[in-house]
């Protein structure tokens, strides 16, 4: 059988001359002219080889050689005009194997060709007697008869090796060799079938204990109002986003959440129709600060409006206390950035 060979080219003259010289080698080819439609027609069929020229219309031939070698590992030839240094490094390090300048002798692309192919030959003969997959960062993955075996040598924390049962695909093993220490931990008995009492799964209450659904209790207490109403349940003047062409008000609501004693207004802005951020006053949170014991994970300190708060740029919030209320700003479009996030705090006014 010939071995096929993808090239994707959007110069039909140059793709038409490198087709037809390698058609002669001897082998098959499928032409692309852009990077969309090489990527398709790789995923449909089986190629020993692709040669990808990087200007390419629809996506670029970085991007299509990534995505190859993503999915296979094939070797892959970058021809284009492009000549920089630093092309040819970006090329190679994306997972080519080889990078060719225009104009380029078709003497020396069939010889690149039979050289890469030919390695590639003897790696994929060594692979089909092999019950194993070797990587360059060290780690090799083992087909035993009832288990796949995942070795990694020089990790930061030694060479380690997994048993993963191939029915279930449960850990069953595990190996850490560290220095002169080696530790083993392997499950010697197991059960996948296991008969559990229905008493396990039920919790037994004292009969005087009450069960809430604390969403329903929020749902229930939670309501529409309009700022003027909000103001008029805080007992005074709350912060809100004057409208401008940027962000709209959508909706305000009420929460009072009296089984954990918690109150507040939520304001909901949205930008061209998409929620962009929500502004939450909460009215019974007293605490100018937090402590840094109640802080939570990744919460750091932050000033804004000349205000000691705090930022999880995680979750997208800041908090703040100010004037005796407590205020957030959860921000939900994804394209804002940190300093967007404080102009819009820094922008807030107090309702008339």
């Amino acid at each position: 059988m010939k071995e096929r060979l993808l090239i994707v080219e959007d110069d039909e003259a140059i793709a038409n001359i490198l087709k037809e010289h390698v058609e002669k080698e001897g082998y098959e080819v499928t032409w692309a002219s852009t990077g969309k439609e090489g990527l398709e027609d790789f995923k449909k069929e089986n190629f020993q080889l692709a040669m990808i020229d990087i200007m390419l219309p629809e996506m670029e031939g970085f991007s299509l050689c990534k995505n190859i070698r993503w999915i296979s590992e094939i070797p892959i030839l970058i021809i284009s005009a492009k000549q920089a240094d630093l092309d040819k490094v970006k090329g190679l390090k994306l997972g080519a194997d080889d990078y060719i300048t225009k104009p380029f002798s078709l003497i020396e692309i069939s010889a690149r060709v039979e050289a890469h192919l030919r390695r590639y030959r003897k790696k994929e003969g060594a692979n089909e007697n092999s019950n194993s997959l070797e990587f360059k960062n060290d780690l090799t993955i083992l087909l035993e008869e009832n288990a796949v075996v995942l070795k990694e040598k020089n990790s930061i924390i030694g060479n380690q090796d997994y048993w993963i049962d191939k029915e279930h695909w449960f850990l069953i093993k595990s190996s850490l060799e560290s220095g002169n220490i080696k530790s083993i931990s392997e499950y010697t008995k197991l059960d996948f079938s296991p008969k559990l009492e229905d008493s396990l799964f039920i919790q037994k209450l004292p009969s005087d204990v009450k069960i809430e659904d604390m969403d329903q209790v929020g749902k229930n207490n939670e309501k529409v109002i309009d700022l003027k109403e909000g103001v008029k349940i805080a007992g005074k003047s709350i912060l809100c986003l004057e409208e401008s062409s940027d962000y709209k008000l959508k909706t305000v609501t009420y929460l009072d959440a009296k089984a954990i004693s918690h109150k507040e207004i939520n304001q909901n802005y949205e930008k061209n129709g998409v929620p962009a951020f929500t502004l939450t006053t909460i009215l019974n949170d007293n605490k100018d600060s937090k402590d840094d014991e109640d802080k939570l994970p990744g919460e750091k300190d932050i000033t804004v409006r000349g205000i000691k708060g705090t930022v999880i740029e995680d979750i997208k919030c800041i908090s703040w206390t100010e004037n005796n209320l407590r205020y957030s700003v959860l921000i939900q479009d994804p394209n804002l950035k940190l300093d967007d996030w404080k102009k819009i705090v820094e922008s807030l006014t107090l309702t008339n």
